[in-house]
């Protein structure tokens, strides 16, 4: 499970557009895709990450047992490109956070996959976390803003196989 919910928390990690046949394929082969910087759908992700992301951080703070598998991402720039990356096995330490790179960075070359970074709360685009009760992906709102310009029959599809729930 944690594999299959690995590669759809990696969907979005960067602009950069890759041929698959459709997005759970892209997803499952960790590919991303070129999101245009005023992609309505994507900035109200980002919006709706940032306003439930005390939230979050609260329950980060103080899980539940069945609660799994936290992650944050966060937008590296280098010369023209955003790429946005998972941020894995995060931690905060009196307001900074700090956690690894989560893949291989495609358009920014100033950081290696695994690589320690560090960065503010106001960084963070989007979040996510896995209840293992019901096998149910939370957050990941830039995966439901992606979903949006996908076909229904492939959404659908990609949010029964990772247990995500989207706000269409």
């Amino acid at each position: 499970m944690n594999k299959t919910i690995g590669s759809a928390a990696l969907l979005l990690c960067a602009a950069y557009s890759v041929a698959a046949d459709t997005i759970s394929d892209r997803a499952s082969t960790d590919q991303v895709e070129m999101v245009a910087s005023d992609d309505p759908h994507m900035r109200n992700a980002f919006a709706k990450a940032k306003a439930t992301l005390d939230d979050f951080l609260q329950l980060y703070r103080n899980p539940k047992e069945n609660i799994k598998w936290f992650s944050v991402k966060v937008g590296f720039s280098d010369d023209n490109y955003t790429e946005y990356f998972w941020i894995e096995s995060f931690s905060e330490n009196d307001g900074q956070f700090q956690g690894t790179i989560g893949n291989e960075p495609r358009l920014v070359k100033h950081i290696t996959a695994g690589e320690a970074v560090t960065f503010e709360k106001s960084e963070i685009v989007d979040w996510l976390y896995l209840d293992t009760a019901d096998n149910r992906m939370m957050g990941n709102f830039t995966a439901c803003a992606m979903l949006q310009n996908t076909p229904p029959e492939e959404a659908a599809q990609f949010k029964a196989s990772y247990g995500l729930e989207c706000d269409d």
